[in-house]
């Protein structure tokens, strides 16, 4: 993606609101008799937020055509939603890392107070990026909220497979709860109903560009040695790539052509999908860059 001109431009339009929105939740109570609290309860969020793709960002804009005010807002607070995830997401798989700084809980702890104040990091995020969506885009208030809780229910539904066995349609599913939905079919959704046209009509691509992407994180994580790759392995969480390998006895290079089928399938179902759709021509090469970087390996 970082060749993909419409993303190159939308970054720089993206942090700059991004910068804005988050000065204001800093400083909305400073005055307030919290006082210097309020701001050590940012501290760990701001190291978070450092980095990042911004992809569900991009693919509000992606949909939409255009970098206006409501779709950098939503993305905004789409962003903030995600950051919240990620707070609540170490807690459960007791992570010490995210992007490579401490993660939130972990943070509090350095600073003097107790891990439990990641939790409520991740409710003030949440709570501020719903507002946010309430203010800049109230006709996405219904997805917004049905978005969430999708994705609290898919985090259930993968801890409560955590340690099984499973078979290929659970652990598709869990991808597709937990992950797909939420990063690719819903921003795309809030594109189309900010321009005004069918939501529904990228829920093809998003469908099999999304497990594209979860498949190949999945695959890297499997392979790599990132935090994310440990804390999966020890909490034993399922997925697609688990299964196969489960399948295939932990043959490697079975699995790995397995795989590479299946994300090839996933990118030519992706790219056929939007085939007939009325997009401009550059936003047809994002789309078509945006396969590609989720389905190589």
């Amino acid at each position: 993606m970082k060749n993909d001109k419409l993303y190159q431009s939308f970054l720089p339009e993206f942090e700059k609101e991004f910068e804005q929105i988050i000065n204001n939740l800093i400083n909305e109570f400073e005055n307030s008799t919290i006082g210097a609290h309020y701001h050590d309860f940012f501290l760990p969020f701001l190291d978070l937020v450092k980095s990042g793709k911004r992809l569900r960002p991009f693919l509000i804009v992606l949909a939409k055509g255009s970098m206006d005010r409501q779709a950098l807002s939503s993305g905004v607070a789409l962003e903030l939603l995600h950051t919240a995830a990620l707070v609540h997401d170490d807690i459960i798989d007791n992570s010490d890392l995210r992007r490579s700084v401490d993660s939130a809980h972990k943070a509090y702890t350095k600073m003097g107070y107790p891990e439990d104040t990641a939790i409520l990091l991740g409710d003030y995020l949440i709570t501020y990026a719903n507002q946010l969506i309430f203010t800049t885009c109230p006709q996405l208030v219904i997805d917004f909220i049905k978005m969430q809780k999708q994705l609290y229910l898919g985090q259930f539904f993968e801890m409560a497979n955590w340690g099984k066995n499973i078979n290929s349609s659970i652990s598709e599913s869990i991808a597709v709860e937990k992950s797909v939905n939420y990063t690719f079919k819903y921003p795309l959704s809030f594109g189309l109903k900010l321009c005004q046209k069918d939501v529904h009509q990228l829920n093809n691509y998003a469908h099999n560009v999304g497990l594209a992407f979860q498949m190949k994180d999945d695959w890297l994580d499997e392979m790599g040695t990132s935090e994310k790759s440990s804390n999966d392995k020890k909490n034993s969480v399922p997925n697609i790539v688990q299964h196969l390998l489960n399948k295939n006895k932990g043959n490697i290079s079975k699995t790995k052509t397995e795989i590479t089928y299946r994300l090839n399938e996933y990118f030519e179902k992706g790219l056929k999908s939007i085939d007939k759709l009325e997009l401009s021509d550059i936003q047809k090469t994002s789309f078509k860059n945006l396969a590609v970087f989720c389905s190589a390996i």
